[in-house]
């Protein structure tokens, strides 16, 4: 004959009425969203560094010396000419031949595409002069606005050799 064991009893568990408050307590949170939170500070952790890592691999390589000349030099030519005043009567009022003047003082080797664009990126006008896309390196530009009134545009100076 088989001997039973006795079945342990079950704990009391506290039954609601019994809780000195009548609602649960609001402090009281599953240990389980500790580990959540735990586990995706471990995930964005290792993408950042998994990411880091990676930029130094996919970085693009720099340009040659050769084009840092023609980047600096766009960026303060129109720097320069919009502390002249030149620059935003040429570009909001559409004058093609004062911008070609303007750009008269670029040595003859250097070619240049001068864009101006909206706010929204729609492309307004544009000049071109001795070119070449392939040998070329761009500065961005901003004019918030002209004799008051704010209307920004965005102008791109390319120069080449």
């Amino acid at each position: 004959m088989r001997r039973q064991h006795p079945s342990p009893s079950p704990s009391p568990s506290p039954s609601p009425s019994s809780s000195p408050y009548p609602y649960p307590c609001p402090y009281r949170r599953p240990r389980s969203g500790i580990a959540r939170i735990s586990d995706a500070l471990l995930a964005c952790t290792i993408l950042l560094i998994g990411s880091s890592l990676a930029a130094g691999y996919l970085a693009p390589a720099s340009r040659p010396a050769q084009y840092s000349d023609l980047a600096d030099l766009a960026s303060k030519y129109l720097v320069y000419l919009d502390q002249q005043g030149v620059l935003s009567p040429v570009v909001y009022g559409y004058d093609a031949g004062g911008l070609r003047r303007a750009m008269g003082m670029l040595p003859d080797s250097i070619g240049f595409s001068f864009r101006v664009y909206s706010s929204g990126w729609v492309l307004l006008w544009s000049v071109d002069d001795g070119y070449h896309p392939e040998n070329a390196i761009s500065s961005p530009y901003l004019l918030s606005g002209y004799n008051g009134t704010a209307d920004p545009r965005i102008v791109i100076l390319s120069l080449s050799r």
